[in-house]
C-alpha cells in the first residue's frame, strides 16, 4: 500500500507543477533563481513548506490552492522517494544540504523562532550573542521571515548592537531589508534603554550615584553620530531636577550659549549643574573649544551663584571628566 501511495505521489507531482506554468514560459521557483522585483509581487515559493518561519509578508496575498497543492506534492515526493528521483523531473530543482530536513521530515528552520525564544528564557540575560538578541527584536517587525541575515548584516554594518540601536534612520534604511517596522522596533529599544537608565538617577543623589550617571550618559549619547549637549540641573541635596538637551550639532561641533544654560538653571531653581556632551569620533579628550566654552559657562554660573560641578565628555568606549583632568578647580 505504501508503495502504491509513493508511486501515485511521484506520478502526480510533475502534473501538479504544470498547473503553475506561466504564459511567458518559466516556472515559479525558489527566489534564488527568480527573485521578485518588489515586495508586492512576492509569493510563497514552491520549495518552501507552509510554516511559521517561511518567507512571506503580512501584505502578501494567500497563495492559490492549486499552487500550494503543487508545492505539497513535490515536497511529499521528495520526502517519500528522495531528492534524486525528484531531480529527474525537475532538472533546475535547487540542491538542498544533507541536513535540510530534521528527523520528523520538517525543514530545519521549522519552529526556529520558538526555539530561540525558549533558549533566550533559559539563558537570560547573557546567554545569547548580540545578533540573536537583535533577531528576537526583529521578530515583531517582520513576521514569518528569516531575520537572522538582517540581524547579522546590521551588526556587521554598524559594528555593535549599541550602534545599531542608536543609528540614524537614514543610515538604517540604507541596509537592505530595513523598513518602517524595523526602524520602529529599534527606536523602541533605544527609548526603553534610555528610560530605564534615567530612572536610576531620578530622585537620588547624583554624586553618590556617579556610576549610574555615567551609565545613563553612555546609553543616551555614546553612539550618536552628532554631538549633543546636555545639562543636568541639581538641587541643594544634589538630586536631579531636570535633564535638558540643549542642542544637537554636527559631527564635531555643537553651538552652546552660556546665557541659556544659566537662565534655564535659574528657572528650575537649581543650585548646581553638570555639563555633558559626546564626541562621535569616540575619543573623549577635550578639545581647545571645549575648554574655552566650559570657562565661559563657569563664569556665567559664578555671576548668579550657580555651581558648575563637572563637565563630562562621552566617547564610545570611555569618558573624561574636566574636574578629574584639572580643568575645574
Amino acid at each position: 500500500m505504501s508503495g502504491f501511495i509513493a508511486l501515485a505521489i511521484s506520478r502526480a507531482a510533475p502534473l501538479a507543477v504544470t498547473m503553475i506554468e506561466k504564459p511567458d514560459g518559466f516556472r515559479e521557483r525558489d527566489a534564488q533563481f527568480q527573485p521578485a522585483p518588489d515586495a508586492q509581487s512576492q509569493r510563497l515559493t514552491p520549495l518552501e513548506p507552509l510554516g511559521l518561519d517561511h518567507p512571506s509578508t503580512e501584505s502578501t496575498p494567500r497563495t492559490p490552492l492549486h499552487r500550494r497543492a503543487a508545492r505539497w506534492l513535490r515536497d511529499a515526493a521528495e520526502i517519500v522517494m528522495g531528492e534524486r528521483w525528484v531531480r529527474r523531473w525537475f532538472p533546475k530543482y535547487p540542491q538542498r544540504p544533507p541536513n535540510f530536513f530534521n528527523n520528523l521530515g520538517q525543514p530545519h528552520y521549522h519552529g526556529h523562532r520558538e526555539r530561540l525564544r525558549q533558549r533566550f528564557l533559559a539563558t537570560w540575560p547573557d546567554g545569547l550573542p548580540d545578533y540573536e538578541l537583535l533577531e528576537l527584536v526583529l521578530f515583531n517587525a517582520t513576521p514569518r521571515i528569516d531575520v537572522k541575515p538582517l540581524a547579522k548584516k546590521l551588526i556587521e554594518t554598524f559594528g555593535s548592537l549599541n550602534a545599531v540601536v542608536a543609528a540614524p534612520e537614514q543610515r538604517l534604511r540604507m541596509v537592505a531589508g530595513v523598513d518602517d517596522k524595523v526602524v520602529v522596533q529599534l527606536r523602541l529599544v533605544a527609548a526603553l534603554a534610555g528610560r530605564l537608565a534615567s530612572t536610576n538617577i531620578k530622585g537620588r543623589c547624583v554624586l553618590s550615584s556617579w556610576a549610574a550617571v555615567l551609565d545613563y550618559c553612555r546609553t543616551t549619547m555614546a553612539f550618536r553620530d552628532r554631538e549633543q549637549f546636555r545639562v543636568l540641573y541639581l538641587d541643594s541635596a544634589n538630586h536631579l531636577i531636570e535633564d535638558v538637551l540643549f542642542a544637537e550639532g554636527t559631527v564635531n561641533h555643537t553651538p552652546v550659549y552660556p546665557r541659556e544654560v544659566v537662565a534655564r538653571g535659574l528657572a528650575a531653581s537649581a543650585v548646581s549643574l553638570i555639563l555633558i556632551h559626546n564626541h562621535p569620533s569616540g575619543n573623549p579628550t577635550p578639545s581647545d573649544a571645549d575648554i574655552v566654552m566650559t570657562k565661559k559657562i563657569r563664569a556665567a554660573c559664578d555671576a548668579v551663584s550657580l555651581r558648575l560641578l563637572d563637565h563630562i565628555i562621552i566617547g564610545k568606549g570611555s569618558e573624561s571628566s574636566f574636574r578629574t583632568l584639572g580643568h575645574l578647580r
